[in-house]
Formats: C-alpha cells, sequence, structure tokens
C-alpha cells in the first residue's frame, strides 16, 4: 500500500503508515512538498511497487485525478474530507487496513 498526501494531510498519514507497519502491513508514504509540476515520474515508480495507492485529501479529490492519469484507476483509492476537519490518524490506517484484507 502507498499513501500519498501532501500539506496537513501528511501529518496524518505519516502515523498511520507507521500504525499499519506496526500491524505487519507493508505500506509507504509519498510526502508530496509541492503539487505542481507532478511528480509523475515518482507517482509512476512508486505506484508500480504498490498493490493499492491510497489519496486521502481534504477537498473533492482533484490530487487523485492526478494519480490516476498515471496508474491504473483501479489501484488508486481516495478518501476525501470537506468539512474543515483534518483526517485522524485512524482513518486513514481504517482504509490501509481494509485494502490489506485486515
Amino acid at each position: 500500500m502507498l499513501v500519498i498526501a501532501y500539506g496537513a494531510t501528511a501529518r496524518s498519514a505519516i502515523a498511520a503508515v507507521k500504525m499499519a507497519r506496526q500491524q505487519g502491513v507493508k505500506a509507504g508514504l509519498l510526502r508530496l512538498v509541492t503539487i505542481w509540476p507532478f511528480p509523475a515520474k515518482v507517482v509512476e515508480r512508486l505506484g508500480a511497487r504498490a498493490y493499492k495507492v491510497l489519496v486521502p485529501e481534504l477537498n473533492y479529490g482533484q490530487l487523485i485525478c492526478e494519480v490516476e492519469r498515471y496508474l491504473e484507476r483501479d489501484k488508486c483509492v481516495g478518501i476525501d474530507r470537506v468539512d474543515g476537519e483534518v483526517f485522524k490518524p485512524a482513518e486513514i490506517l481504517d482504509t490501509i487496513m481494509h485494502w490489506a484484507g485486515r
């Protein structure tokens, strides 16, 4: 499982990936510092090694659209939040564990 995150979401994603690893799930994080220019080659290289790519976003899913341009669409999973709250690590972890089959 590869998690691609940026901004405030990246902090929760880091914690979620660490928790997933503690539970035996192979998980990694690509923390984007900027989203333009989009790091297409990095996303392609890392995404090719992952069975799923999770993109948590504090918007309506604009980043996952860019990720899907460079990876297989069925490999990408997005979770959006638009209520002004930041993701809790457990929310991201739940999605990781679901796709890991646990």
